[in-house]
C-alpha cells in the first residue's frame, strides 16, 4: 500500500486495521490532538520529534484485538469529545488521565507552529489529441510528482499566454499546435505550492512526436489505468470522454 502514489502511513494503517484488523496504529488530526492532550506535549506535534512520540504512543496504546474498532473509535473520541475547540472534558471517561484536563491546558495544546508559506505557481496544461489518443508524460525523478503521469504541462508566469504555449509544446514534444484559449482553471495547494492550472485543448495538430522518453500517446483506457498527479486527474475527468465499458 504504502508504494502507492498518494498513501502515507496513517491511509495505509487505516486501510488495513479496519479492513482486516492488522495491528497497526493510526495518527491523523483528532488523534493527534488527543494523545498530545492525554500526556501534556508542549512542543509543536509537527516537529518530527514530536510526531515520532505520538506514533509510539498510538502504537503502545493498540488492544490485541478488534484494532480496527479501536482506531474508529479515536478518531470518533476526538471528533466528538476531544474537539480542537471547547473539548467536553466533563463527558470525557479518560480526563483522569488527562495532564492537559489536570493542568487546565486544553485551549494551548496541542501545540502547532506557524503555518507554512506557499509559493503560488501558475501553469498551463494542455490536451493534446491525435486519432483517439492523448499525449501524458511521466514526470522524471527530482520533479514534482516523480513517477507520476500527467498531461503536457508548463510554466504560465509571463506571457503572452497563446504564443509561449505552442512555443513551448513545439520545443518539447517536435509537435506544431494551435492552442485555443482559455477553457478552465484548476485551483490546487499541495505541500508548499498554491497552483492556479489554466486548462487549454489544442487543435490541428502536426508533425511527428520527439522526446518519446518523456512524452507517449495513450488511449483513455490506457490513461484510466496510469497514477496521475492530482491536478492531472482532475484535468483528465473534465476532458476526456468516459471510459467505453
Amino acid at each position: 500500500l504504502l508504494a502507492l502514489p498518494g498513501i502515507g502511513r496513517y491511509t495505509a494503517a487505516a486501510i488495513l486495521s479496519i479492513a482486516s484488523d492488522q495491528r497497526l496504529p493510526i495518527l491523523e488530526g483528532n488523534t493527534i490532538r488527543l494523545f498530545a492532550r492525554l500526556i501534556g506535549m508542549l512542543s509543536d506535534t509537527q516537529l518530527g520529534s514530536s510526531q515520532k512520540r505520538l506514533w509510539q504512543l498510538s502504537e503502545r496504546l493498540l488492544p490485541a484485538n478488534r484494532i480496527g474498532d479501536f482506531n474508529q473509535a479515536l478518531m470518533d473520541f476526538g471528533r466528538d469529545i476531544c474537539t480542537a475547540r471547547n473539548p467536553d472534558c466533563h463527558a470525557c471517561p479518560i480526563s483522569g488521565y488527562c495532564e492537559a484536563f489536570r493542568n487546565q491546558m486544553q485551549t494551548t495544546i496541542p501545540v502547532r507552529g506557524s503555518k507554512p508559506s506557499y509559493q503560488d505557481l501558475r501553469e498551463a496544461i494542455v490536451l493534446i489529441a491525435r486519432r483517439d489518443r492523448y499525449l501524458v508524460r511521466k514526470c522524471a525523478d527530482g520533479e514534482r510528482w516523480a513517477g507520476l503521469w500527467d498531461f503536457p504541462r508548463f510554466d504560465l508566469s509571463s506571457g503572452p499566454w497563446q504564443r509561449r504555449l505552442e512555443s513551448e509544446i513545439r520545443k518539447n514534444t517536435g509537435l506544431t499546435v494551435a492552442v485555443e484559449p482559455l477553457n478552465r482553471t484548476i485551483k490546487h495547494a499541495v505541500t508548499r505550492y498554491r497552483i492556479q492550472l489554466d486548462c487549454f485543448q489544442a487543435k490541428s495538430v502536426r508533425g511527428r512526436l520527439a522526446n518519446r522518453g518523456y512524452f507517449n500517446w495513450k488511449t483513455v483506457a490506457e490513461i484510466v489505468d496510469l497514477p496521475f498527479s492530482t491536478t492531472g486527474r482532475k484535468f483528465a475527468d473534465y476532458y476526456l470522454p468516459a471510459r467505453k465499458s
